[in-house]
C-alpha cells in the first residue's frame, strides 16, 4: 500500500473526525474574519463621529473660566501659520416661548473661523445680532417644528438662560448672586444637521452634543467680555499640515501676556511699592511664585469677617476686612510697607485707630472675629478666633490702606455698606449696620 493509498482510505474511514475539523477551521476562520470586519467598521466609525466633533481641529485650548484675549489669537495664528478660531463658550438653558420645557445646550459665541474648521458655509453671519443658529437635535429637543424655525417674530424666537461669567468663582459665599444669569432671546436663523458642524464637541462621549451658535461679537457684548474667549481652536497650516504642540506652545509662551492672565500692575509711586492684583480677588499660586522671584515681595491674603468684638461681648462692628501679611524679618522691623512688629506671635493682631475708637480697646485687649468657612454644596460653617491687640496703627497707615481690600463683585461698586447685596450665607443684617453709623461713615472716607 503506498501513501497515497493510505491517505485515502485514512480520509475515508476517518470522514466525521476531519469533516469536524473543516467545519471548525471555517467557523473560526469566519468569527476572525468577522471581527476584523466589525472591528474595521467600529474605527471608521469613531473615526467619523470625531471628524463630526472636531472638523479640521489640530490642536485645542479650552480654559473654562479663564478668558484670554482674541489678540493672542491672532499672534497664535501669524507664529504657526494655521487657521486659529477663537471661541467662547458658555452653559446656558434653552426653551421656547410660553413652553416649560427647558433643554440644556452649550452656547458657542464663533464667527467664520470657526465653520472654516468644520469645512462648512457660516450659517450665521459673524457681525449679525441676536440671531442663532440651533442643531438638529435641539430643535428636536424643544419640540421646535420646521415651521416655527423658519418662521418670522416670536414663533421662531429662543429664550437662552446663559451662565455669566464672574471674575469670582460661584462657590465663593462672597461672589455676588445677583445677575447670576443672562437671559438672550435670539431669533433661530437656521438648524444646522451634524455634518454642519453641529456636533463639535472637544469632549469625548456617546451622547450627542446639543449646541447653539450666536456671533462671537455680539455673545461677548451681552456677557461684558468684549475681546475675550476660553477656547481656541487650531486648524493645519496653509500647506495642509498639522501644527505640532510644541510649536503651538512655544509661540503661545511667546505672546501670553498679563493682559491674558488677567493680572494687573500697578505702579503706587505715593508708597514706593507695585501692586498686583487680578479681578479673580486670587491670585494663582504660579503668578505669585513668578511675583517673588522678581525681588523683594509682600504676599497679603484679604478675608471678609462678618464681625470683630470685645472680649466681653460689649461692643462690636458688623463687618470688617482682614488683611494677613508675611511676617517681616526681625532685621528690618515694622516699615512704611509692613505694619507688622517684627516680634508678633500668631495669636497677636494689629487694627487701625478707627477700630480701636469704635470698640474702645487698646494695646493688650483681646478681640474676637467671627468668620465662616466653606463647607459642602456652597454651605457656610460659622467659625472664630481670638488675638490680643499687639499694634494700634493709623488708619492712613499702611495698615488702613484702602488697596488691601480685593475688588470684590458688588462690594468695590457701593457707595454704603447698606448698598452691597450681601449674599446671604455671610449673614449681614442691614438693621445692625444702621445701628453704626461710624460704620457708614468710615465707609465713605476710605
Amino acid at each position: 500500500m503506498n501513501a497515497t493509498r493510505l491517505i485515502l482510505r485514512s480520509l475515508a474511514f476517518y470522514w466525521r473526525t476531519h469533516l469536524g475539523v473543516v467545519l471548525g477551521s471555517a467557523v473560526a476562520s469566519a468569527v476572525i474574519v468577522g471581527a476584523l470586519v466589525v472591528g474595521d467598521s467600529v474605527k471608521q466609525s469613531l473615526h467619523d463621529a470625531a471628524l463630526l466633533r472636531l472638523g479640521e481641529t489640530r490642536l485645542s485650548m479650552a480654559t473654562g473660566d479663564r478668558f484670554f484675549t482674541t489678540r493672542l489669537m491672532d499672534a497664535l495664528a501669524d507664529d504657526v501659520g494655521a487657521d486659529v478660531a477663537p471661541v467662547l463658550t458658555l452653559d446656558g438653558v434653552a426653551r421656547l416661548p410660553n413652553t416649560q420645557r427647558r433643554v440644556p445646550v452649550r452656547v458657542h459665541g464663533v464667527d467664520d473661523r470657526f465653520w472654516k474648521l468644520g469645512r462648512t458655509a457660516p450659517p450665521i453671519g459673524a457681525d449679525a445680532e441676536e440671531v442663532v443658529a440651533i442643531s438638529e437635535r435641539v430643535r428636536v429637543q424643544l419640540g421646535m417644528t420646521l415651521g416655527q424655525a423658519y418662521g418670522s417674530g416670536d414663533a421662531s424666537r429662543l429664550l437662552i438662560d446663559v451662565v455669566k461669567p464672574s471674575a469670582l468663582s460661584r462657590d465663593m459665599a462672597i461672589s455676588d448672586d445677583k445677575d447670576n444669569a443672562l437671559r438672550v432671546s435670539p431669533n433661530v436663523s437656521a438648524v444646522i444637521g451634524d455634518d454642519q458642524f453641529a456636533q463639535f464637541s472637544l469632549v469625548s462621549g456617546q451622547s450627542a452634543a446639543l449646541n447653539v451658535f450666536v456671533p462671537l461679537r455680539w455673545l461677548q457684548e451681552e456677557v461684558e467680555l468684549e475681546g475675550r474667549v476660553n477656547t481656541a481652536l487650531v486648524g493645519p497650516t496653509t500647506s495642509g499640515d498639522d501644527v505640532s504642540a510644541d510649536a503651538a506652545n512655544e509661540a503661545l509662551a511667546k505672546h501670553w501676556s498679563l493682559e491674558d492672565a488677567r493680572v494687573i500692575v500697578r505702579a503706587l509711586d505715593d508708597r514706593g511699592v507695585i501692586d498686583l492684583s487680578t479681578p479673580r480677588i486670587f491670585i494663582d499660586r504660579p503668578v505669585a511664585e513668578a511675583a517673588a522671584r522678581g525681588g523683594a515681595s509682600q504676599q497679603i491674603l484679604t478675608y471678609f469677617v462678618r464681625r470683630v468684638e470685645t472680649e466681653d461681648g460689649r461692643a462690636f462692628t458688623p463687618y470688617a476686612i482682614v488683611a494677613a501679611h508675611q511676617k517681616p524679618d526681625k532685621a528690618d522691623g515694622a516699615t512704611s510697607r509692613q505694619p507688622l512688629p517684627p516680634d508678633m506671635r500668631d495669636d497677636q493682631i494689629v487694627i487701625v485707630q478707627d477700630v480701636a475708637d469704635t470698640l474702645g480697646v487698646g494695646l493688650g485687649d483681646k478681640l474676637t472675629l467671627h468668620y465662616d468657612v466653606m463647607a459642602v454644596g456652597r454651605a457656610m460653617e460659622p467659625a472664630h478666633a481670638t488675638f490680643s491687640i499687639a499694634a494700634i496703627v493709623p488708619t492712613e497707615s499702611p495698615g488702613g490702606d484702602r488697596e488691601l481690600m480685593p475688588d470684590l463683585p458688588g462690594l468695590k461698586d457701593a457707595d454704603t455698606p447698606l448698598q452691597w447685596q450681601a449674599p446671604r450665607e455671610l449673614g449681614i443684617d442691614p438693621g445692625v449696620i444702621r445701628m453704626h453709623p461710624e460704620v457708614e461713615q468710615y465707609w465713605e472716607q476710605h
